[in-house]
């Protein structure tokens, strides 16, 4: 997915056959300079926590944010732009919150 400013971000969730429940519970977890496949090795009571909230019925969604490993931003014309440039680092958390976090919500919104 995109942010309006160019950012290419990851959004994907996990989510069970709880036939049985209309996942009206939605979690979201992000992260922002390590990956959110790293909270799948955290774990809470034998399980990492997304896939206990899984088997509670959860639809749980993870978003990676701008300056992580798998975040990508382009130019106006398409192209990469390098992580190890200026230009690749020049955001604030009011981008992650007001900029990605508005567009994981939007998208998370539209797929549920």
């Amino acid at each position: 997915m995109t942010t309006d400013d160019g950012w290419s971000l990851t959004l994907f969730n996990f989510y069970d056959s709880c036939s049985w429940r209309d996942y009206t519970n939605i979690v979201f977890i992000g992260d922002s300079f390590s990956d959110a496949e790293k909270i799948l090795t955290d774990y809470l009571v034998g399980l990492p926590l997304p896939l206990h909230l899984v088997d509670s019925c959860y639809r749980v969604w993870f978003g990676d944010f701008r300056g992580s490993q798998t975040s990508v931003l382009r130019d106006p014309f398409g192209r990469e732009v390098d992580r190890a440039s200026q230009e690749f680092w020049d955001f604030t958390t009011e981008d992650i919150v007001d900029k990605d976090l508005l567009a994981f919500v939007d998208k998370i919104h539209e797929m549920t």
